[in-house]
């Protein structure tokens, strides 16, 4: 990118500059895959002439440089439509009908979510655009392609943002992940951190001279003028600028925020001490996206339940299964009749009984397996699922070995009921209690492959020799 006053002496030395390169270096300077962009109150007469020297044709902003749309305005949304598009082109090229909702889980993490992580550093991207970057990351996740209607998602889409740390998925929520990487670089320019960025807005809006010509900073600096140089709070509180009247504003939430603006600076005491620009709610004074991120997203409560979830060494769809479950949006006939997809919520094993949840995992044919399963502290198996959910909503850390082995017997058997079900419904394949019991075994072998070494299965394995 080339940037010159838009003058024909200024155009015709460049012309004979880039001539002088391709003469020295023979490489051949496509003129016509150029584009002229005049800036400012150039005519269109004017830029058609200096156009016509560099033989390239006239264009207009919004232009894309380093991969982002560059303009000299507001960028209407129809500018940022590539990132949904670059999110919806990366699906097809998976073999997602392969995949569990477990890895489809860790893709749409780790792959999906960090595609648009570049542009939000830079632009305040809007909310129609993060709604669309949003539809084929759901699609990926719940039904394992770019595209999804609202019956294909089980758990809403709010649920789902939710901080592991809470017992929920974690998927990151780009409109607030937006917010805190532009709160990054303003946070570089508060701090004085030297860069080309802070430079050139400290020369051009906040020196001594800055320049008058751009509109954004005249209002601001004509009624607040300790701009010059960076405020702090207590440049805020000496100079008055809280009493300042400014226009009164339309939003009700921009009042209230106002107010506790107001509320925060009355408490202030000034001291002799310099300011220090840090993030308070993070583990350092250093600023992270990440630590902000937590600290916005962050309810500050804790869901009982979420060690089963993430901090088992059970596969990631064991987990999303149980978390699900956990929320009572396992897809039952009775959730179904309730939503208007089945004509009866009735089992079809079990005459006259809704097949709920409690009806699945604890009343179904597969009930005896609990009789058999008989591991040290297990509750009693009544006739309602929420026992067994409240077994598992127990803290893990302080817990016994013992107890924790309850933990993951349980949640194998509520998974082995799952994939038994599955397998009476849609192959006709009634299978036995032993051969349910010898499934359940299988699956808790290999879940000890999966634990960490410092954990002890040994229990676990003796427990799976005594019933197999």
């Amino acid at each position: 990118m080339l940037i010159l006053r838009a003058e024909h002496s200024q155009v015709r030395h460049l012309r004979e500059f880039l001539d002088l390169f391709s003469q020295a270096t023979g490489l051949r300077i496509n003129f016509h895959k150029s584009t002229f962009v005049p800036v400012g109150g150039v005519t269109a007469e004017l830029a058609s002439d200096l156009a016509s020297i560099l033989g390239c044709p006239v264009s207009s902003l919004p232009q894309t440089y380093l991969g982002l749309p560059l303009s000299d305005h507001k960028l209407p949304a129809a500018a940022l439509e590539f990132l949904s598009f670059k999110i919806s082109k990366r699906i097809p090229g998976w073999r997602t009908s392969l995949l569990p909702i477990g890895e489809r889980l860790t893709l749409t993490t780790a792959v999906l979510s960090a595609l648009p992580s570049f542009a939000m550093s830079v632009l305040p991207i809007p909310k129609g655009t993060l709604s669309k970057m949003d539809r084929p990351r759901r699609a990926m996740f719940w039904k394992a392609k770019d595209k999804c209607s609202s019956g294909d998602c089980q758990v809403a889409w709010d649920y789902v943002f939710q901080l592991r740390s809470v017992s929920e998925l974690g998927v990151i929520d780009l409109g607030l992940q937006n917010k805190c990487l532009i709160l990054k670089a303003l946070h570089g320019l508060f701090t004085g951190r030297d860069s080309p960025w802070t430079r050139w807005v400290k020369h051009s809006y906040l020196g001594t001279h800055p320049q008058v010509a751009t509109p954004a900073w005249n209002p601001p600096r004509g009624l607040l003028p300790f701009l010059h140089p960076l405020a702090t709070v207590a440049d805020t509180l000496r100079s008055g600028a809280v009493e300042v009247p400014l226009v009164h504003r339309n939003s009700a939430a921009a009042a209230v925020e106002m107010e506790f603006i107001h509320a925060c600076l009355s408490r202030i005491s000034l001291t002799s001490s310099p300011d220090i620009h840090f993030v308070s709610l993070g583990p350092s004074t250093d600023f992270s996206t990440g630590s902000v991120y937590r600290s916005l997203h962050s309810s500050g409560c804790i869901v009982p339940g979420k060690d089963v979830n993430w901090v088992c060494f059970a596969p990631r769809k064991v987990r999303v299964f149980f978390w699900i479950l956990r929320l009572h949006k396992t897809r039952t006939r009775a959730l179904l009749h309730r939503i208007g997809c089945v004509p009866s919520p009735d089992c079809p094993f079990c005459p006259n009984r809704p097949k709920d949840t409690s009806h699945l995992f604890v009343g179904s044919p597969l009930c005896p397996l609990w009789s058999v399963v008989s591991p040290s502290g297990l509750p009693h198996v009544d006739a309602d699922v929420s026992v067994l959910l409240d077994a598992l909503s127990e803290d893990l850390p302080p817990m016994h070995p013992e107890a924790r082995n309850r933990v993951r017997v349980i949640l194998a058997v509520l998974w082995t009921v799952w994939k038994s079900r599955n397998r009476m419904v849609f192959d006709a394949d009634f299978m036995s209690t032993p051969c349910i019991l010898a499934l359940l075994v299988d699956h808790l072998r290999l879940w000890v492959v999966r634990a960490p070494s410092r954990v002890d299965t040994s229990a676990l394995l003796t427990w799976c020799q005594a019933i197999s």
